[in-house]
């Protein structure tokens, strides 16, 4: 499964790893805050990434 053949269920996939991050960061542990960092960053960060590897490849 690749996220071109089911694309709202890799969308909504996203959106809720990114929800659950922001909803951890307002817990009172410190690392949960990080965890909750983490969380909500990394959607963003592995699209940049792959954005980024896509453009540099032609």
């Amino acid at each position: 499964m690749t996220w071109a053949q089911h694309p709202i269920i890799f969308a909504m996939a996203i959106t809720a790893a990114t929800f659950v991050g922001l909803a951890t960061m307002l817990a009172d542990a410190a690392a949960w805050k990080v965890a909750g960092f983490v969380l909500a960053a990394g959607p963003v960060g592995v699209g940049l990434a792959r954005y980024l590897a896509y453009r540099r490849r032609g």
